[in-house]
């Protein structure tokens, strides 16, 4: 057995943690040995499967955080999935009380620890405010610095940036800015249309998440953590309008959607939100590039979904820039 896929067939891994989401799924399946979904996509770190409902689940490796229906496993006789002769629709099983991606690789769940985020709660009060106000500094900085180009950064720094001066943007940073603009003035103003505002802004970008529906995730990420009744109106609001249409983008974007409109975020996230209305959070800097290491732009695209939907919640949006919110939503620039 000297060749690489000959070698891959012995690959293991352990179950170190799974999410609520996962476990669930597992604890579903009542059979001994199932055919359970097939391989949807596989990437150096990561290996996603879709089930027979269409529901896909990640396998990553230990240095990813943990994630909504999703198992992190440390491997050991290879260094990354795609070593391995992993393919799309490549079965996923359950044998013997192991998880087998059929020729690849086995997951034992010799020892698994169930993780679920701290459940944090938002009180938008005076202290939460003036925290939130002094972090968002330290963010507006990273994000200027190391935030990827070419989503959502344009829009945040152009109108909440302070900045007079910005690089030329592309037609998707222009149109990402323009429908982002109108979506929030509609929802800040109650102004109609809100439905077709937020639906504008799903799939609109590129890759497997897309920059508007990374951002629309971290926004509802955020109001399911922000105890105040305006906001609890707003996400009951949005979750009927993404729940009730039709959402054209991609299979990863549509499970990352659903996982935020369950109030399941990823850990990163999770800790990015509660360093932001921190009192002294050390770290918060750490906590941001960390956020903005996720995926290609995804993780730049959340942070500003998650840090305009502090703004929405905590009361601080205003009426802010109307006249050229309306200006860019009706004209070309």
């Amino acid at each position: 057995m000297n060749s690489q896929a000959e070698r891959s067939k012995r690959a293991v891994c352990f179950a170190l943690s799974l999410d609520t989401g996962f476990n669930s799924f597992l604890n579903s399946i009542k059979k001994e040995a199932v055919m359970i979904g097939q391989v949807h996509s596989v990437f150096k770190r990561v290996v996603n499967f879709q089930d027979h409902n269409q529901q896909i689940y990640s396998i990553l490796q230990r240095d990813i955080d943990n994630q909504p229906y999703s198992i992190r496993v440390d491997q050991s006789g290879f260094d990354n999935f795609l070593e391995l002769p992993i393919s799309v629709g490549q079965a996923v099983i359950i044998k013997n009380g192991s998880l087998e991606i059929k020729g690849a690789f086995i997951i034992k769940f010799e020892q698994r620890e169930l993780w679920e985020p701290e459940k944090l709660k938002i009180y938008p009060d005076q202290t939460t405010v003036s925290l939130f106000k002094k972090n968002i500094k330290i963010y507006n900085k990273c994000l200027l610095l190391s935030g990827v180009n070419g989503g959502g950064k344009y829009y945040y720094l152009r109108n909440h940036g302070h900045l007079k001066r910005l690089s030329t943007p592309s037609h998707l940073e222009k149109e990402l800015d323009r429908r982002i603009g109108s979506f929030l003035f509609k929802l800040n103003n109650q102004a109609k249309g809100l439905k077709d505002s937020i639906l504008s802004i799903i799939g609109l970008g590129n890759g497997l998440t897309p920059a508007g529906d990374d951002f629309i995730s971290g926004f509802i990420s955020v109001l399911n953590l922000i105890q105040e009744p305006k906001v609890s109106l707003t996400l009951q609001q949005i979750k009927e309008i993404l729940k009730n249409n039709d959402l054209s983008t991609t299979e990863l974007s549509l499970t990352m959607i659903r996982a935020s409109l369950e109030g399941r975020i990823s850990e990163n996230l999770k800790d990015l939100i509660g360093g932001l209305v921190d009192s002294e959070d050390l770290h918060l800097v750490h906590k941001i590039k960390q956020v903005f290491s996720m995926g290609f732009s995804s993780g730049t695209d959340l942070s500003i979904g998650v840090v305009i939907g502090l703004m929405y919640g905590l009361d601080i949006l205003g009426k802010w820039r109307q006249i050229d919110v309306i200006k860019n939503y009706y004209q070309k620039k």
